[in-house]
């Protein structure tokens, strides 16, 4: 900055330090850190979420706009990073009188090839694949039904087959206790 008087919102640090600081001073914590705070939470108590204009130097602006125009350049990957989606399931309870163990784990990265993140494929296909069943009648559960519930026996095992052909590896391990 120079001698002149400069508006400290324009300079491209100040604005996310100011927001870090706001929220750590007044919400005493460190967004960044799930110890100390949700950030999806303190954003929504500041406001940050809300689509509903505020007058800002007379200007009417969304403060989830706003937030989104912020944050959207930094979130975005650079050139050649790609995404990872991990999972992590245990389940127990009793199978055939013995009490068991069942542990899911999954290791997945985007399709490079095709452009589709692990995110999208880990989310999407799933759904896909379950959206087909329904509709050949393979899914026979009727109403708002959790898809554990839903997708079981001979299913469940089709289910996981229709997984395994579009690359996506959950590693199931099961142990008596």
């Amino acid at each position: 900055m120079g001698s002149e008087e400069s508006d400290p919102l324009q300079e491209p640090v100040i604005l996310p330090f100011l927001l870090s600081s706001f929220l750590s001073s007044y919400y005493g914590c460190n967004p960044k850190s799930k110890q100390n705070g949700n950030v999806d939470t303190v954003l929504k108590e500041c406001g940050m979420l809300e689509s509903t204009p505020v007058n800002f130097k007379n200007m009417k602006i969304s403060p989830r706009e706003f937030l989104s125009f912020v944050i959207t350049p930094g979130l975005k990957p650079l050139e050649g990073e790609t995404d990872v989606c991990v999972m992590w399931n245990t389940v127990t309870g009793v199978k055939n009188g013995q009490k068991i163990r069942i542990d899911y784990y999954m290791w997945e990265g985007a399709d490079l090839e095709n452009g589709i993140s692990a995110m999208g494929r880990v989310t999407a296909f799933p759904e896909a694949i379950a959206t087909v069943m329904l509709g050949k009648g393979e899914i026979t559960k009727k109403g708002i039904v959790a898809p554990e519930d839903a997708i079981e026996g001979k299913i469940y095992e089709k289910y996981f087959e229709e997984l395994k052909r579009r690359k996506i590896n959950i590693l199931e391990v099961s142990k008596k206790m």
